[in-house]
């Protein structure tokens, strides 16, 4: 037996903190390294959100991290074994293994660390030449300094679980199971853990250290940087950290294995022991803690703690919804059931589906508290492998419900694990093509038909693909996408496209060639036969062409310049401006300005600071500064026009307003445009007493807008449409769909409407006539809160109105839009399918009122007129008195 030479204990910090780290025949003290480490991480803390280079953002960083794990363990995994053979071949038997252990490990470490760094170096490389030769195909970035350090501090911590990987594995494959399962078992149990969490949680886990440091934090180009943000940032490091440090900690160098006794009791030949024992106390305390608390923390949202944050439950046939039982009121509920159920019954015809499902709605009472146990702010988002979908509400209108909710009914027929098909261009636009809400101006179909013939969006290959999907326009990408899966189920039927879906898989080679399988065409002929009856079937305007022109002038959000900065700053502007903090939001658009100057967005956030904080010569000068720029185009031109008038509006300049609106409404693009400087217009033949309300109430603070239309309305001596549309419109905004019922009363029955539907004599009162964009878009936002008010016998009246031509004085009609049939559908259905389901009405109903507001009045016959000579003859019916025959609007 040979006999080991005598090693002191050293239990010391001091020579803890200086014992070397070999990184081949460099030498550093512990210490120096802990250091750099340390110091990386807290840049990458700090600079966590700064952008690499804008247009590829979170994506790259991703992707590069992913192929560092991959890659490097293969790499550095022969270094282990060499270093074994080293140990094997030592005489001393291992006396000297725990310090070559330790200082070689944090030797690769940190060479891991600079060889990660290498991607992140060529990159701003890249960013640096896109800043000197403006021709270059690289996309500015604002922050190279920043975006080198951030990338910096996000590879160390991916390098953490490289090296416990490479630990692994090289263990498992060496040593032998006994020696390797301590760090194989770490690797395994932090995947498991992140995936736990994606698959069956609300959110991305932050503890895993990709994942938690990489990929959250970039889910949107904007992240509250919160306590619980910054806690959790600091966590998801540390425990990327504790994997290495506990693979060092737990060797036992005297039986060359791994063992965490080895860190607690006494050994002649484990150094630094004391050093060691504070150190695993701290880390065993630290991973408990956070384990523990990560839901109250924001670490990561268990489904225990999102069930005891959303704690109440109601459930339906199909449904099991869950909400906030402090907030959520039982009226709202049983409305969110009832849209549930309806939402469900159409998608299940739209599919034929076979098989009934039961679906989990988590519904969050805000977006700030959706931001808070998700991660995710604005967006909705499904998981159809667990049937569930993460919304929330404002009344009881979620509108984008359906297309979450065909995310997770298609599983009937979509490929598993995921049950949706993985190419983002089917699987977002057979959500589109069933949902098929595009908003208050155009169809999928018009933009599509737009944004291919104004070459805005790419070609049908590069919009389906999940990297042109992402890319490029999203939102014009969702219409695209959606349009042509609507036309293939429309053309060739569901059963087709059920195969499609099921079988589609673009990680196949040559999957481009899988549509001929399944429709017996290329997807190049499936795209000109599209683009010919999209050219022939679909109604397409000059203004609609303005209209997707005006909307997606801009170029896509990754190839911005400065992107990430831009959207960050946009934020804190938006911020500033609603907490009245003008010379901040007026700093910011200053500084947008300079990230991308020509970009007229930024200029009008900075006018409309400066008419809010009424500044008004500032906001004038920045307006005739705006007037002659050259990238002005027709709908910016009337948006800018609007501001003028509002500001003459403020300072009663009523010929300056009338002109500004007069311009304006030629140039509108939107039905918004078109709406509000009507509106406007109409308002300044008001008296004083009514208009001056109006006018704070539509240029004012939005939360004061209510209280000035009821002053309004109060000071016009006659019924007037404009201040009880305004109330209506503004109530259905919030979800008061009940309350807006009696404005929308006041609406159909004022002088000015009466005027345009019957020929009445409004004008002769003094009201001035309702235009058709605010009647067309009166009407609509009516029988929706009729409908969604449960008051069908109002909606009734309004749709036997609409389906009889919508008639109005000399004989013309209102113009309803290929948007707006789209909606008057949607409600059609829903109306259907409450009178389907028995809904008792609501406690006040307006269908009395409704009806004879749309029926035209009969004429009343004079009661001195002659008998007519013919009441004795056939076939005529005997005179009645005129007081039986005419109705009597007082006894109604």
């Amino acid at each position: 037996m040979t006999s080991l030479p005598a090693h002191p204990p050293r239990d010391g910090f001091g020579d803890f903190l200086t014992a070397p780290v070999l990184l081949g025949r460099l030498r550093f003290p512990y210490g120096v390294v802990a250091g750099v480490l340390l110091l990386l991480l807290g840049i990458g803390l700090s600079l966590s959100r700064s952008p690499l280079l804008g247009v590829l953002g979170y994506e790259t960083s991703a992707i590069v991290a992913v192929a560092i794990a991959l890659i490097l363990p293969w790499g550095l995994a022969h270094r282990l074994t060499d270093l074994r053979a080293q140990v094997e071949a030592d005489e001393a038997g291992g006396a000297s293994w725990a310090s070559q252990a330790e200082g070689r490990g944090a030797g690769w470490l940190l060479a891991a660390i600079l060889l990660a760094s290498i991607p992140g170096a060529v990159l701003v490389l890249a960013a640096g030449i896109r800043q000197l030769i403006p021709a270059s195909p690289f996309v500015r970035n604002c922050d190279l300094v920043g975006g080198l350090a951030w990338y910096a501090g996000i590879t160390g911590v991916t390098t953490f679980l490289v090296f416990g990987m490479t630990a692994g594995m090289a263990a498992w494959c060496r040593h032998g199971r006994g020696v390797g399962w301590f760090t194989t078992s770490w690797v395994i149990g932090s995947i498991v853990l992140v995936l736990g969490h994606w698959i069956l949680g609300p959110r991305v886990a932050f503890l895993h250290p990709i994942a938690g440091a990489i990929i959250l934090p970039n889910y949107s180009p904007v992240v509250n940087q919160d306590l619980p943000y910054w806690v959790s940032r600091a966590i998801a490091l540390h425990w990327g950290l504790l994997g290495w440090l506990l693979y060092l900690l737990a060797w036992h160098g005297s039986e060359r294995r791994f063992s965490g006794l080895a860190t607690w009791r006494h050994d002649a030949l484990h150094g630094w022991r004391g050093a060691r024992q504070v150190q695993a106390l701290l880390i065993v305390a630290g991973l408990a803690f956070t384990w523990w608390y990560r839901g109250p923390l924001g670490l990561a949202t268990p489904m225990s703690w999102l069930r005891h944050e959303l704690a109440g439950l109601r459930t339906t046939p199909h449904f099991r919804i869950h909400y906030d039982k402090d907030v959520a009121s039982p009226a709202q509920l049983d409305d969110v059931e009832l849209l549930c159920e309806f939402h469900y019954d159409a998608i299940a015809r739209a599919f034929e589906l076979t098989e009934p499902l039961i679906i989990d709605v988590w519904l969050y009472p805000s977006a700030a508290e959706k931001e808070r146990l998700t991660g995710a702010r604005g967006s909705v988002f499904a998981k159809p492998w667990i049937n569930a979908t993460h919304v929330f509400a404002t009344g009881t209108d979620i509108s984008a419900l359906r297309h979450e909710l065909t995310h997770i009914m298609g599983r009937e027929f979509g490929p598993p694990p995921t049950y949706v098909n993985l190419l983002a261009g089917i699987a977002e636009g057979t959500s589109e093509a069933i949902a098929w809400d595009a908003g208050p101006d155009l169809t999928f179909h018009q933009w599509a038909r737009g944004g291919q013939e104004l070459r805005l969006a790419g070609s049908l290959p590069v919009v389906l693909s999940n990297e042109g999907f992402f890319t490029g326009r999203v939102p014009l990408n969702y219409a695209t996408s959606g349009s042509f899966m609507r036309y293939l189920i429309d053309t060739y039927g569901m059963a087709k496209f059920r195969e499609l879906f099921r079988h589609y898989n673009p990680f196949m080679p040559g999957h481009i060639r899988q549509w001929k399988q399944h429709y017996g065409k290329s997807l190049q002929e499936l795209e000109q036969e599209w683009r010919t009856w999209l050219a022939a079937q679909v109604p397409f305007s000059d203004r609609d062409r303005e209209t997707v022109q005006f909307t997606y002038e801009q170029p896509a959000f990754t190839n911005q310049v400065c992107a990430r900065v831009v959207a960050s700053a946009q934020v804190k502007a938006q911020q500033a401006s609603a907490f009245r903090l003008w010379d901040l939001a007026l700093a910011q658009y200053d500084l947008l300005w300079q990230y991308q100057p020509g970009n007229l967005y930024h200029r009008f956030g900075k006018l409309d600071v400066l008419v809010q904080a009424e500044r008004y010569d500032a906001a004038l000068a920045l307006y005739e500064e705006m007037l002659s720029s050259p990238q002005l185009n027709q709908g910016l031109r009337s948006r800018l026009l609007g501001v003028r008038a509002d500001i003459a509006l403020r300072q009663s300049d009523w010929d300056a307003a009338a002109a500004a609106l007069e311009e304006a409404l030629s140039l509108a693009v939107f039905s918004w445009q078109d709406r509000d400087g009507s509106i406007k217009q109409a308002l300044l033949g008001l008296p004083e007493g009514a208009r001056s309300p109006l006018i704070a109430g539509l240029t004012g603070r939005a939360e004061y807008a209510l209280f000035h239309f009821a002053r309004a309305e109060a000071g016009i001596p006659f019924t007037s449409w404009i201040p009880s549309y305004l109330q209506a419109r503004r109530l259905s905004f919030a979800g008061e769909y009940a309350a807006a019922m009696e404005g929308h009363t006041r609406f159909l029955l004022s002088d000015g409407v009466q005027q345009a539907l019957h020929g009445s004599t409004a004008a002769a009162l003094g009201d001035p006539a309702i235009p058709i964009a605010v009647l067309r878009e009166g009407l609509l936002v009516a029988l929706h809160d009729a409908v969604w008010s449960h008051d069908l016998a109002a909606a009734a009246a309004l749709e036997a109105w609409i389906d009889e031509g919508s008639q109005m004085r000399h004989g013309a009609s209102v113009p309803w839009s290929p948007a707006d049939e789209v909606r008057i559908q949607l409600y059609r259905d829903y109306a259907a399918f409450q009178r389907h389901r028995a809904v008792p009405p609501p406690a006040i109903i307006q269908a009395g009122l409704w009806s004879r507001a749309l029926v035209p009045p009969v004429p009343v016959v004079p009661l001195e007129a002659p008998p007519a000579a013919a009441d004795d003859r056939p076939g005529t019916a005997s005179r009645q008195d005129a007081s039986q025959s005419v109705p009597d609007p007082a006894r109604e």
